[in-house]
């Protein structure tokens, strides 16, 4: 599973290097909806103007959190969490080599003609949407019925 992330990381580099070096062209995808760009992100999300440093130090923080859920999903052997968690790892990862890199994350992929984001980004949302479903999933209680559907003892229901 954590090679879900190794390929976020790789997708990742991949297309933004396309975009870089002109191998993806710039321009409409979908008419006026989604257009390749290019854009440098020197802030946090939504380009939140803070300094450099502070940014790679509340990145490693985060990393450091994920890392710890990657290893207690894995500990318990929740493997959709351990997957949602490793497409965000993988995202993280590829942003902050960016930063490191270059000094900002180099976003490529507007939509609406008002957010530019890059794949990386899209890996974070998605396996954190997967995360939050999984937990949702997990935390509703099955009622207990008996063979004629009603509710048993153990149930919790009246």
């Amino acid at each position: 599973m954590l090679g879900a992330g190794g390929a976020v990381f790789v997708f990742d580099r991949l297309t933004k290097s396309g975009v870089m070096l002109g191998w993806i062209g710039q321009g409409p995808v979908l008419s006026t909806w989604v257009q390749i760009t290019t854009h440098r992100n020197y802030g946090l999300m939504a380009n939140l103007p803070l300094p450099g440093y502070l940014i790679i130090i509340l990145s490693l923080l985060a990393l450091s959190i994920l890392a710890y859920g990657l290893y207690d999903a894995g500990k318990q052997s929740r493997i959709f969490d351990v997957l949602a968690l490793s497409l965000v790892l993988g995202g993280a990862l590829a942003n902050l080599y960016d930063r490191v890199a270059y000094g900002y994350v180099f976003d490529w992929l507007m939509f609406f003609q008002t957010s530019i984001v890059n794949s990386a980004d899209a890996a974070i949302a998605v396996g954190l949407i997967l995360y939050a479903g999984a937990h949702y999933l997990r935390g509703r209680k099955k009622p207990v019925v008996d063979c004629y559907g009603a509710p048993t003892k153990d149930s919790g229901l009246k």
